[in-house]
């Protein structure tokens, strides 16, 4: 669309192109054969980035792209290949440089990504094609992102044992000072009943709080110190292409990708487990003071 708003270009416009093979050896560029052939606008894509130019100043290759149908392509093949026999440029016309094409797809979610492969892989039904995924250098590239996804998940699980910890305590000490308030409700009259549901909700309020407390700063420290460590790591890793198919950049992943897509993220399954071992721990750590409570009768609890 950036391009064709440039050039004035419009859905159903007729762009023409001229195919010519030349002789690139001794820097001669004297066309041999050619030909000409035009393809219709059926319209336009939009790239789903902000970045319009590359390293070098020029604009990225991905604006220059134009998508045609899988048949077409076949039909420019056999085309193309005569042509390079009636030139007699290459020994071989079916050398694997000449054969190849590369369209690029992107998903709007990597979850599609093995049905989608499976699919171009069926739809072209071609021995000579593969479908190369970003996934076939993403392994290669996000090895230091997955080790520190492992310590970033181990900060998080040691900030929330730390916060269990303090909340039995704290726990602890809160039923210790309650004690004589029950006991001078008990003396006025009061159910020992009522007095311990009390108590429970506001343990319950008070692990609450401490779970979403600790989950947040856990997952901010987690996040924070992850990413230093991410950006270190990747220092050492060629921030150019790091797979490289023939002249294709199609399947191409670096490592300043990864690191922008280096997210650490709570699922709600595990952030309610999280929730049910501390409220768990919390009423835990409350059964044995509450049990004391009920047992001592409220004369003995003022003397």
């Amino acid at each position: 669309e950036f391009v064709a708003k440039f050039n004035m270009i419009q859905v159903g416009d007729k762009i023409p192109f001229r195919h010519q093979i030349g002789d690139k050896r001794n820097h001669q560029y004297a066309s041999f054969v050619g030909e000409s052939y035009e393809i219709e606008v059926v319209g336009f894509f939009k790239l789903n980035t902000d970045e319009i130019y590359n390293e070098s100043g020029n604009l990225k290759e991905e604006y220059y792209y134009i998508y045609v149908p899988e048949n077409y392509l076949n039909e420019r093949y056999l085309v193309d290949k005569q042509m390079y026999a009636d030139a007699q440029y290459y020994e071989d016309p079916t050398d694997r440089w000449f054969q190849s094409y590369y369209p690029k797809v992107i998903l709007s979610s990597d979850e599609y990504l093995d049905d989608y492969k499976q699919f171009a892989i069926n739809l072209i039904n071609n021995k000579d094609v593969e479908v190369i995924t970003s996934n076939d250098a993403y392994e290669s590239v996000a090895a230091p992102v997955l080790i520190i996804s492992l310590i970033a998940e181990y900060i998080l699980i040691l900030a929330f044992g730390a916060t269990i910890l303090s909340v039995s305590l704290v726990i602890l000490l809160f039923l210790r000072d309650r004690v004589y308030e029950v006991g001078v409700y008990g003396a006025l009259g009061e159910k020992k009943v009522f007095s311990v549901m009390q108590i429970v909700m506001e343990i319950l309020i008070i692990t609450f709080a401490a779970a979403s407390i600790s989950m947040f700063t856990g997952q901010v420290l987690a996040q924070q110190l992850s990413n230093s460590i991410v950006l270190k790591q990747l220092e050492m890793v060629d921030e150019a292409k790091l797979i490289k198919v023939d002249q294709s950049e199609a399947a191409l992943i670096s490592a300043s990708e990864v690191a922008r897509a280096y997210k650490i993220e709570m699922s709600t399954e595990y952030a309610f487990f999280l929730y049910g071992i501390l409220m768990t721990t919390g009423l835990l750590s409350s059964i044995v003071p509450m049990l004391l409570i009920v047992s001592v009768k409220p004369k003995k609890i003022l003397l």
